[in-house]
């Protein structure tokens, strides 16, 4: 897998209450193609995982759910996604449990970031050749369902019709949620281009795409423009 292929990459979910050595790792992420969304705790992550097509997981062992590698243990039996165990240090007898209760590989915030992100490639290249049965295909978030397998936009029930293209750039930043998403990650993620100064393809699909969510009842600042970094999603 080329980490340079945007609309290959993956969809990652961190789990980690670090917000600043976060925001450096999905930025690195993101560099790389790799849509990921963040958040704090097991019962934020079980929400995600219920609604969500991930490929990768991370886990900060500091979490207080992870004592006594609970939460890694609930997760690989209950599903088939591989997970990384992101720890402080390095921790031998830390990391044997964790390959010990299920975790695909284990990482720490010591490593370079270029680093991580290759590790979580190779984790989705061999996962890739692993058929597996789940099949969750939506992104659910209050009244808005994104269904990725029949490129559907419902809000409050009604249905929103999309191109192929309005349908990805929405889902890219509803899966992103919250995170302001540059526009040179979204044509790469998106388009499957660079993106060129002047060029306002991206600036003419969001307009609409909020225009259509906006008619049947969204409120207009859900889809946010960051001026001068990109888009976001609240």
């Amino acid at each position: 897998m080329s980490l340079h292929s945007a609309p290959s990459a993956g969809q990652i979910l961190i789990v980690d209450r670090n917000r600043t050595y976060c925001e450096k790792l999905i930025h690195r992420f993101n560099e790389k193609g790799f849509a990921i969304r963040r958040c704090v705790s097991d019962s934020q992550a079980s929400d995600i995982y219920r609604t969500t097509n991930l490929d990768l997981v991370i886990f900060a062992a500091d979490l207080p759910e992870m004592e006594g590698f609970r939460l890694l243990k609930r997760y690989r039996q209950e599903a088939t996604t591989p997970i990384l165990m992101l720890d402080d240090t390095y921790n031998h007898h830390d990391c044997m449990n964790c390959f010990l209760f299920g975790a695909d590989d284990y990482i720490t915030r010591q490593q370079p970031l270029d680093e991580i992100v290759w590790r979580a490639a190779a984790v989705l290249r061999r996962s890739a050749q692993i058929p597996t049965k789940e099949n969750k295909t939506q992104l659910v978030v209050d009244e808005l369902v994104l269904d990725r397998k029949y490129q559907t936009v419902f809000y409050d029930g009604e249905e929103v019709s999309v191109t192929p293209i309005q349908f990805k750039l929405l889902w890219t930043l509803v899966f992103q949620q919250h995170q302001v998403l540059s526009k040179d990650f979204l044509y790469r993620q998106v388009l499957a281009r660079d993106f060129q100064k002047y060029d306002r393809s991206l600036d003419m699909h969001l307009s609409r795409v909020r225009k259509k969510l906006v008619g049947v009842g969204m409120a207009a600042e859900r889809l946010q423009t960051a001026h001068g970094k990109g888009y976001c999603f609240s």
